[in-house]
């Protein structure tokens, strides 16, 4: 059973000591971050003799706090829990002259090094100062990343979508398609890791939304950041994550008052027209031709149009003393309100019938229920927005003729964003500081895609609204100059729904007005309200951590722990107003008739059961290291995390045990043992042990420099948590559910469409009291565990000037017990009878028990039917190249740039699918070989990376003196350019095409529409969207005409059964992610202008160009076959003809991110 924290934190801070010291002691989770920094260096006499016992005083700039230090036996000393800032560091010994090194910067988690000071003898000189800098070379950690200081974060052209910077990473790719979790501007992945890995933090505490991944807090306003830290190789106090630490450091309050207050404008004014602003296929007027013409495209074609956009963003910043010295404040304001609209999508291939075709329908087939559930939640049902058919193109439907159309859908769309902070930062006394923060955000958007373009063409759209609360305390002690102590406590909650949208009375309190969803497995526009939604969770999180530090002799002391209690109520409960498959009803092959009209789904999915889950987590972690400075030019770094969490899934079990447990609850047959009718108990994983081992050495004389060349490499294993995600598939399926499948279900879908109708009339074909064997189970593995990833890299910094930095490392990881969809219990005679027994492992048996649920199908386990499993056997394998040039303030320049050369390979980017790139589907095409056959390239497998940004601040006029100097000084010039190899993707196959495709998943175990089987590689440089298929006489036709073709004239040919009996196998289909997107190839440019009103006030204006070049980047285009090419069918599979500028819009912020439209942004800032 899980352990509980007290729901009650005492009130005093002495009370919260005591608790983190007693932390110290037990296992502890999720990993912790340093929001302070360091000082470090070396005193020497000009005899370059060490001086011991010099003395060392750091003074912040902004607020004079100071900090002591003493250097020890070899001279060095460490000014330790240095909050960002800037100081002025004193270096004094008897005997000697006084040196003082000004402007000192710090940043987070790192080591700002003075390197060797010499002290001249105090009869020559009284004192001496020298200018300091932030120190761009490290030359005494193994850790790799990057730092984004405010500067960078309000300069840069990435408007408020600060995650952007984290793409100007070295290892640092863009997730794509591939990303499943929440985004504050960008989804990213690092190293071969996948997108959910990362790890986020304010302030070093938690900030990651445990149910998907992604960050809870997004802040929008960047004047509030004093900088982001991107790690992505790290030492021992970080952990809960194999991929990026992203942690936001907050501004604090200085002696003086500052601030800030801006208004930032962007509109269509400036906007460049899209690819579905423009495109004929959209039903665009081409170049020339009048609005109101018929095209092949269109009946009527309209002009092109700028959608319409107004994005305004403003707040500000306030910062001063409330007591001189002791006691600061800093708050910040951002609101944003974003209209766009109408926003066009499209069908693509996917046709639907018009009034006309739906009149014509109800005339052929009256009184038939599946139309009229057609008419009343189909596309032309759903009112928001602006609807346009395409060309009209008529259909047999069943020997009668029907007008079908592809469908486009103008929709406006409401963003906004309401955020507030405000930090407290007190010095106590010379030992003791404490810092309070409070962060509130609310958010709203509207009509937002749950199903891809053709999903919002056909009103599959929902609503996002969200409310964010998180407190964070911060206190630091220091007991001795050796023996530092930091101790935090944090708390937050989120509440997020995603409902209503299309069908506005579709919430999760309004459940039973829901409508069923419908879908196809020809190209026939599904329709109704997506299986999974409405849905939402609140996010409710405590932790308390405390991180030490203490110095004895040369080896620097790392210990400290954490724990992190989560709770997560959950309102998620799919296929709860059911999922209808038919076969066809716009493409129904020769011969066949409609499934659809004679009301007959070819599958029929449905659950009943409770659609709260509340669950609970606690969590832990403790670590300690050693960073040894063996010689003063080298540091080895040995040390060791553990982790420990309790397993959230087990209230499912628990739940199971007591409804079965009580007759007149339980949902199965009560003469079954509980085995076979609960869900089991997870285990705890409790050898989560992480290692890290590293080295900083830095070589003198020679060409190496002095102080100028670091090596560092490092080894290091990390462990991913669990997220919720799973665990609500898991409680959406049996037995935690009655979730029930019928075949070929005669008058299931009601006239009204409406879920509750449904319900009414279906749910006897479900019944309790059975075993809940006979029904699809979504479970996990009953030892799952953490997926983990070991780590190495090996590379060289070298300074160039005072300036410059240049770094190339390799780096390589291997990722184990990735989570991966599994079939546990594959249908076997299925593929018996076509011939294919050999292929089945000696240790599968279909099932010889007359009566046993599995005995139909020949399932290797009896006691079971369908069974999808996501367990710890994925594996990833990375290996990069990659380097970074980083300038500092070099005659007015401070510029990054990075290159990535790499190759990722996986077994499985992801457990859930994307239908696009990356994890296009995700499931394993042999149940019988996952881990060879689906070995292949990642879908997160970018080759290159290119990155590369500039501040530059002009050098005409810089004094700004006269009229001249007013006008053409202060500018600055600030572009940002990324380069992006195309993401990786897979053709898909419906399960109906063909002679069928349904040999890899026989019974629909992973779904019901599209096949694990993957298209046969038939010539690689055919078009990628040509396809071939074999007919009955096994002769190779073109899929999408049935005209005799050669294998050398297409690309893909469909892995049916009759490809199957041509290949000898059903598994001879292609490997993953063989095929590419587009590549990402933008700029975007700042241009910004300060003016010096008074001496406290400086207004900035400022302009921004995103996507300068105005390229067009589509993402990844149509992998389903179903929908048709171009050439024969006018279908989007294989192009990205269809596909709006942006790619998917879910993976970023596309318009920040520069792979939109142009736009351009203007504002002002006062600063004061």
């Amino acid at each position: 059973m899980s352990f509980r924290l007290s729901k009650v934190f005492a009130p005093c801070m002495s009370t919260l000591m005591l608790l983190t010291s007693f932390l110290l002691l037990v296992p502890m989770l999720v990993g912790q971050g340093i929001t302070t920094g360091s000082i470090t260096g070396t005193v020497q006499d000009q005899q370059q003799q060490v001086i011991p016992g010099a003395r060392v005083t750091a003074i912040e700039n902004g607020t004079n706090t100071s900090f002591n230090a003493t250097t020890d036996a070899t001279g060095s000393f460490e000014l330790r829990g240095l909050p960002v800032g800037t100081y002025n560091v004193a270096i004094e010994a008897s005997g000697f002259s006084k040196k003082q090194v000004t402007n000192v910067g710090t940043s987070a988690g790192r080591a700002s090094s003075l390197g060797v000071q010499i002290l001249g003898i105090a009869s020559t000189q009284e004192s001496i100062t020298v200018e300091g800098t932030a120190p761009i070379l490290q030359t005494d950690t193994m850790q790799i990343g990057e730092s984004f200081e405010t500067k960078k974060l309000a300069d840069l052209p990435v408007g408020n979508g600060l995650d952007i910077v984290t793409l100007f990473t070295p290892g640092v790719v863009p997730a794509g398609d591939s990303g499943f979790s929440n985004q504050g501007g960008a989804q990213f992945a690092a190293n071969g890791q996948r997108a959910r890995d990362n790890n986020f933090q304010l302030d070093g505490q938690s900030n990651n939304d445990t149910s998907i991944g992604g960050p809870v807090v997004f802040f929008g306003n960047q004047d509030a950041v004093d900088e982001i830290q991107v790690l992505t190789n790290y030492s021992a106090e970080y952990g809960r994550n194999t991929g990026t630490v992203v942690n936001y450091v907050t501004k604090r309050g200085t002696n003086n008052y500052h601030g800030s207050a801006f208004e930032i404008y962007n509109g269509n004014w400036g906007d460049s027209l899209a690819n579905q602003d423009k495109s004929p296929l959209f039903g665009i007027c081409p170049k020339g031709v009048a609005k109101g013409t018929a095209t092949a495209f269109a009946s009527s074609c309209t002009e092109p149009v700028v959608p319409r956009n107004v994005d305004n963003r403003f707040g500000g910043t306030i910062q001063g003393p409330i007591l001189k010295d002791r006691l600061w404040f800093f708050g910040s304001t951002n609101l944003e309100k974003i209209r766009t609209g109408p926003t066009l999508a499209s069908s693509g291939g996917q046709l639907t019938p018009t009034q006309n075709g739906l009149a014509q329908l109800a005339a052929a087939f009256p009184n038939n229920p599946a139309v009229a559930a057609l008419k009343a939640v189909g596309p032309l049902a759903v009112t928001k927005g602006t609807l346009t058919l395409g060309a009209p193109q008529i259909v047999t439907v069943n020997g009668r003729p029907i007008e079908f159309a592809t469908v486009t859908r103008n929709l406006d769309a409401i963003a906004n964003d309401y955020e507030g902070s405000g930090r407290i930062d007190y010095q106590l006394s010379q030992n003791d500081k404490i810092f309070g923060r409070y962060y509130y955000q609310k958010q709203l958007f509207t009509n937002v895609s749950i199903n891809g373009l053709a999903g919002l063409a056909a009103g599959q759209f929902i609503d996002e609204p969200s409310r964010t609360h998180s407190v964070g305390v911060d206190w630091s002690h220091t007991f001795s100059p050796m023996f530092l102590n930091q101790a935090r406590f944090s708390y937050f909650t989120t509440t997020v729904g995603f409902e209503n949208g299309g069908f506005p009375d579709c919430s999760r309190t309004t459940f039973a007005k829901c409508p069923t969803f419908v879908n196809f497995n020809d190209n026939t526009l599904g329709f109704g309200e997506v299986s999974g939604f409405p849905q939402g969770r609140d996010v409710i999180n405590y932790q308390v951590q405390d991180n030490a530090i203490r110095q004895v002799g040369a080896h620097a002391l790392k210990f400290g722990g954490e724990f992190q209690r989560q709770r997560q109520p959950n309102f998620f409960l799919p296929n709860s107003a059911g999922t209808f498959t038919f076969s066809c009803l716009a493409a129904c092959a020769p011969g066949q008739t409609s499934d659809f009209i004679s009301n007959t789904a070819a599958q029929f999915l449905f659950a009943d059961g409770p659609p709260q889950i509340n669950f609970e987590e606690n969590d832990g972690a403790f670590y300690l290291q050693d960073d040894w400075k063996a010689r003063s030019n080298l540091t080895l770094t040995l040390g060791l995390r553990y982790e420990i969490g309790s397993q959230a899934v087990n209230l499912l079990h628990d739940i199971t045990v007591q409804r079965e447990s009580n007759p007149a609850t339980a949902f199965w047959n009560t003469s079954l043992p509980l085995s076979r009718t609960t869900l089991p108990a997870i285990p705890i994983a409790n050898k989560n042990f992480a290692p890290v081992v590293g080295f900083a050495y830095s070589p003198s004389g020679g060409w190496w420099g002095n102080n100028a060349t670091v090596i560092r490499g490092g080894f290091r294993i990390a462990y991913n948590p669990e997220f919720y995600n799973l665990f609500t598939n898991v409680a959406g399926g049996a037995p935690f559910v009655n979730l029930g499948q019928v075949s070929n279900c005669p008058n299931c879908l009601p006239a009204s469409g409406n879920g509750a109708d449904v319900r009414s009339s279906d749910l006897a074909l479900i019944p309790r009291g059975v075993d809940p064997g006979t029904r699809k189970q979504t479970l996990v593995a009953p030892n799952l565990h953490n997926p983990y990833a070991e780590q190495w890299n090996l590379g060289v910094q070298r300074q160039l000037g005072s300036r410059i930095v240049g770094e190339l490392r390799y780096v390589g990881n291997r990722g184990v017990g990735l989570f991966q969809d599994v079939n546990t219990n594959p249908a076997l005679n299925a593929l018996i009878a076509a011939g294919f027994g050999k292929f089945i492992p000696s240790n599968f048996t279909p099932c010889a028990t007359p009566g046993a649920p599995g005995f139909s199908a020949g399932y290797a386990n009896c006691n079971q039917t369908r069974v999808l499993s996501r367990n710890n056997i994925g594996m990833s394998y990375y290996n990069g190249l990659q380097s970074r040039l980083d300038v500092q303030g070099f005659r007015g320049m401070t510029a990054g740039v990075s290159y990535t050369f790499s190759h990722t390979i996986d077994t499985s980017s992801e457990v859930f699918n994307s239908l696009g790139g990356g994890s296009t589907l995700a499931y394993p095409q042999n149940p019988f070989n996952i881990t060879g056959g689906e070995r292949g390239t990642s879908g997160l497998d970018y080759p290159h990376v290119f990155s590369l940004y500039i501040l530059y601040d002009l050098p005409f006029f810089k004094d700004r003196g006269g009229i001249m100097g007013r006008v053409l000084g202060g500018w600055q010039v600030n572009p940002a350019y990324r380069f992006t190899s195309g993401q990786p993707y897979t053709p898909v196959e419906a399960r109906g095409l063909g002679a069928g495709t349904t040999l890899c998943d026989p019974t629909g175990t992973f779904s019901t529409a599209n096949s694990p089987c993957r298209p046969i590689l038939a010539n690689p440089n055919a078009p990628v969207d040509t396809v071939g298929a074999y007919d009955n006489n096994l002769q190779l036709t073109n899929f999408f005409t049935g005209a005799p073709i050669s294998g050398s004239a297409v690309h893909w040919i469909l892995n049916d059964n009759n490809a199957a009996r041509v290949l000898g196998t059903p598994f001879g289909g292609a490997a993953r992610n063989t095929v590419r997107g587009d590549t990402i190839n933008q700029l975007n440019l700042s241009l910004l202008k300060d003016m010096k009103l008074t001496e406290r006030f400086t207004v900035q204006l400022r302009g921004v160009a995103y996507n300068v070049m105005n390229r067009q980047y589509r993402g990844v285009p149509d992998p389903q076959i179903r929908n048709g090419n171009f050439a024969d069918q006018q279908g989007s599979f294989g192009n990205t003809f269809f596909n709006s500028n942006g790619g998917n819009p879910q993976q970023a912020n596309s318009i920040f991110s520069g792979i939109d439209r142009r736009r351009i942004e203007v504002g002002a800032k006062v600063i004061f």
